[in-house]
């Protein structure tokens, strides 16, 4: 049950920052992604190897061209998701409601963090 774990874990990962930054991003680029939260445990993952390769090339520069080959693995995931129909629409958050949308986040956050430490 421990790689279902994980996989539930990375999913969670995707999909909540999938959603906090939907609001940014589509404000910043006028798209709305559809397959961000797919893609994203096998992103996450490949980013892992990327960091995880990079910090052994300090040490070990030989390393570097696995950091390498795990980020172009990662791009070619995305631009290949970003290239299947109906990966994406167009939508437009003006910036206003973008920030409107975080406040509602941050005061929904707090009232769960209030009731969570009043059942404490």
């Amino acid at each position: 049950f421990r790689i279902v774990n994980s996989l539930i874990a990375v999913m969670c990962v995707g999909v909540a920052s999938t959603l906090v930054t939907l609001p940014l991003v589509a404000s910043t680029f006028s798209v709305v992604s559809l397959v961000g939260v797919l893609i994203n445990p096998v992103a996450i993952l490949l980013a892992y190897g990327v960091v995880m390769f990079g910090m052994v090339s300090l040490l070990l520069p030989a390393a570097a061209p696995l950091a390498l080959a795990f980020a172009e693995w990662q791009n070619r995931v995305v631009v290949w998701a970003a290239e299947l129909p109906y990966s994406h629409f167009d939508y437009n958050v003006s910036e206003g409601a973008m920030w409107s949308i975080y406040a509602l986040f941050a005061v929904v956050s707090l009232i769960i963090f209030v009731i969570q430490r009043k059942k404490r």
